[in-house]
């Protein structure tokens, strides 16, 4: 029954207008007529470029034309049209979305947006709502419900015909999608976002999604590609009207260095992150900062420096500073890269139990999470073994993405009993 719902759009059936108006013998201007509109209007509704009408307009229109609302109404979802709850306005504004992203402050971000009752906002706040929530949950892995909450956002965003937001969520969907280690499907996402760009004159939705594609390929090992998507995101992100923000362009760095290390050039590799580090330092992004002076420190130590020291010192109390409550598999990977190749197997150990752990709903960092464990156990077997079962499960999902480079190396690594401290430096994938 349609009932309570004055604040609601109500979409309309075109097709059955249609009929109904042939089997009434009734022309455009005779419903017109009863309902005292112009024909115009009526005419809007047959070729659905006016969707939907008021509840009372609706109860007009099906009393002219002799049947229920219900009939005249498509099975769509409605529209709501209450007023602008402030608050919600705030909690779910970019700027703010931003601010949480800077804190890694999640779990308690995602717990406040859970207290407010979505069927009491209108359509666009409940859209925001659900993407925010989506976000949320992708930041602390928790994918299931991150994927639940971007379709809802995305079903309403198509239904209110927001391209921009169309555009943001479906870039989200994608960045989920890769950090599932399902690149197909990430790429299948982005060209619908690639589709829907010429329609915006939006710079961050550039650089975001530059961004996404620069991840992809470089986990597909494509890193020329990787590196050019990386240099289009910061071009965007500087490009922004109003002033840059640091900490997405410290992310933007903090890809691009990642990449130099996997190519193995470390001069580009540092200048990356060393510019990460400046832009983490005046956004106050605390985990960037802890990252970028992890993988100088591994550049210095590269180097034989013994200035690797003080990096790594630092890169550890500011790690432990950011992680709070939502784990983060590639400062956890950096982490473990230093204890490695500091000695500290039993720490290692540690850290990599805990990384198999969290990483277990994502194929990706689960099989990196492996190989490195193959690492550990080559280069000190007394510390630690990797289940052949997990090592298996690793290079079948190197296959099927093609990540030629990691199953070679996995494979490399099996067939030596033990690695010396110089093979872990030449074999390491960052």
């Amino acid at each position: 029954m349609l009932s309570n719902m004055s604040t609601e759009l109500i979409e309309i059936d075109s097709a059955v207008l249609r009929d109904l108006l042939k089997k009434r013998g009734l022309t455009r201007y005779d419903l017109a007529q009863r309902l005292e509109i112009s024909t115009k209007t009526i005419q809007r509704w047959l070729n659905h470029s006016v969707r939907r009408v008021k509840l009372e307009t609706l109860m007009k229109l099906a009393a002219a034309l002799e049947t229920s609302p219900e009939e005249l109404r498509k099975n769509s979802p409605t529209v709501s049209v209450r007023t602008t709850d402030r608050a919600v306005e705030e909690i779910c504004s970019t700027t703010f979305l931003e601010r949480i992203r800077l804190t890694d402050d999640w779990h308690n971000y995602l717990a406040l947006l859970k207290t407010i009752h979505a069927g009491q906002l209108s359509s666009e706040q409940r859209l925001l709502l659900f993407k925010n929530i989506g976000i949320s949950s992708f930041y602390l892995a928790k994918f299931r419900a991150c994927r639940l909450y971007l379709e809802q956002a995305l079903e309403l965003a198509n239904l209110l015909d927001i391209p921009y937001q169309q555009v943001d969520i479906l870039s989200w969907t994608a960045r989920r999608a890769e950090a599932m280690g399902n690149f197909d499907q990430a790429l299948h996402y982005l060209a619908k976002v690639e589709a829907l760009l010429p329609t915006q004159n939006c710079m961050r939705t550039l650089a975001e999604y530059s961004y996404i594609k620069a991840r992809v390929h470089h986990h597909l090992e494509q890193y020329e590609q990787s590196i050019g998507f990386s240099r289009q995101a910061l071009l965007a992100e500087y490009a922004r009207q109003n002033v840059p923000n640091c900490m997405l362009i410290a992310v933007k760095y903090w890809q691009m260095g990642n990449t130099y290390m996997r190519l193995r050039d470390f001069s580009k590799a540092r200048m990356a992150y060393t510019r990460l580090m400046r832009a983490s330092e005046k956004a106050g992004w605390v985990r960037g900062n802890a990252h970028g002076n992890y993988f100088l420190g591994l550049l210095q130590h590269f180097n034989d420096s013994p200035l690797a020291t003080p990096y790594f010192g630092k890169a550890r109390m500011l790690y432990r500073h950011a992680s709070g409550t939502r784990f983060c598999p590639e400062s956890s990977q950096a982490e473990f890269v230093y204890l490695l190749i500091s000695q500290r197997y039993a720490e290692s150990k540690v850290s990599l139990l805990r990384r198999l752990q969290k990483t277990r709903n994502t194929h990706l960092y689960f099989s990196l999470a492996v190989l490195d464990g193959l690492f550990l156990a080559k280069l000190h077997p007394a510390t630690f073994t990797m289940r052949p079962s997990f090592i298996e499960k690793a290079k079948e999902y190197f296959r099927r993405q093609n990540m030629k480079s990691a199953l070679q190396i996995t494979e490399t690594l099996e067939k030596k009993s033990t690695i010396t401290h110089k093979e872990l430096i030449q074999l390491y994938v960052f």
